[in-house]
């Protein structure tokens, strides 16, 4: 029998960014299949799409949260995802979080508790077509090919970084543990 970790299943349709427009085009060009923009999607096909997904991961004991996208929400059958959910965090780590975290996700109609994406555009060499965050699959694969796990970089930056241009971020007054960076000068390569 399978067992599983978590109970909840996130689900996001494909947001149409220029770039996933693009690439889906040409695959449907070149693979000879037509697709429709998630975002002509009416309430009369999304309510129950999402209600049979709702009851089919129920049938297994998850439940269907949707992420930033109100239009895909269906009270008491799909509620609002968090993926950077603070008060499950501290569930899950028994700890409190800092009291100033807010609901300020990164994206229009977000979730989530303040967070930072940390990832690079062209480095995931998946090749998936509805991607926005590769615009030159060459460049992803050959940064990925590249890839020092023991780096700091994703991959090696393609300019010489000046330490010196780095400003420090100095205590606030009101914050008596306000971060200091310390700078370096470290010669990269």
């Amino acid at each position: 029998m399978v067992q599983f970790s978590g109970t909840i299943i996130v689900v996001s349709l494909a947001q149409t960014y220029k770039k996933t427009k693009r690439n889906v085009d040409e695959a449907a060009k070149n693979k000879h299949f037509e697709w429709q923009e998630t975002e002509q999607f009416t309430d009369t096909f999304l309510h129950p799409f999402m209600t049979d997904l709702a009851v089919i991961a129920r049938r297994y004991g998850f439940q269907i949260r949707a992420c930033s996208q109100k239009k895909l929400l269906i009270p008491g059958i799909v509620e609002e995802a968090r993926c950077v959910d603070a008060e499950r965090l501290e569930a899950v780590s028994q700890r409190s979080l800092k009291s100033d975290v807010k609901l300020r996700g990164n994206r229009k109609e977000c979730g989530c508790f303040a967070s930072r994406d940390i990832g690079e555009y062209d480095t995931c060499p998946h090749g998936c077509v509805y991607c926005y965050a590769v615009q030159n699959r060459e460049k992803a694969l050959t940064r990925y090919k590249e890839h020092d796990p023991n780096s700091e970089f994703l991959f090696i930056p393609e300019r010489s970084v000046n330490t010196e241009d780095i400003p420090v971020r100095k205590p606030k007054k009101e914050d008596p543990k306000g971060i200091t960076i310390r700078v370096t000068q470290e010669k990269m390569f």
